[in-house]
């Protein structure tokens, strides 16, 4: 089994789109064979067994107002703040920073494939290619299609921090921690 990993807003489902794309179905529960399980694990005793692990990356600042928009709200300073201040509590941490930190830890692990959305979108099929050889998938046609593949979360074009990034934004990140969530991943 594949699991497909992603901290939320990250291009998780892309990913599994991808997957199976390259012939991998897509599973909800943990299960041994050739599928692919997708979901957002944030603590490594919870991960399930598995064969291959990818984990999928983004810029946190695009997967911040990737969830503002994905909660249909205006992308105004004021609710991107909102939802700066409200994205770790669900998971009951009090920063950004710390929210991310529960996932850092696999950029590193020789045993995790970390891919970075946004060249998954843009490197011509280098990323999707390396994906297949390492799980044995078929990447035929894949870069191709998949942008044109709706998901779950897909809005038909992906977000851009900077049409929404003002000096108060900015100064609400830096206080949560998401210059260190940047920097972990390798985006600051």
């Amino acid at each position: 089994m594949i699991l497909a990993n992603g901290i939320s807003k990250s291009g998780t489902h892309y990913l599994a789109l991808c997957l199976e794309l390259m012939g991998f179905p897509k599973v909800y529960e943990p299960q041994p064979g050739l599928s692919c399980l997708m979901s957002h694990w944030t603590r490594v005793d919870k991960l399930p067994s598995h064969d291959h692990h990818i984990l999928i990356v983004r810029d946190p600042r695009n997967a911040l107002i990737s969830m503002v928009r994905s909660r249909s709200r205006p992308l105004l300073p004021g609710s991107i703040i909102s939802h700066i201040r409200a994205y770790p509590g669900a998971n009951d941490e009090p920063s950004i920073g710390e929210f991310y930190d529960r996932f850092v830890g696999w950029v590193d692990d020789p045993d995790c494939v970390v891919v970075r959305y946004e060249k998954m979108l843009s490197d011509g099929g280098l990323t999707i290619q390396k994906i297949a050889d390492r799980v044995g998938g078929i990447a035929t046609g894949v870069y191709e299609t998949a942008p044109l593949t709706q998901t779950a979360t897909w809005t038909g074009s992906p977000s851009n921090w900077h049409d929404h990034w003002t000096p108060e934004v900015e100064a609400a990140w830096e206080e949560s921690g998401g210059l260190a969530a940047e920097k972990a991943l390798g985006y600051g």
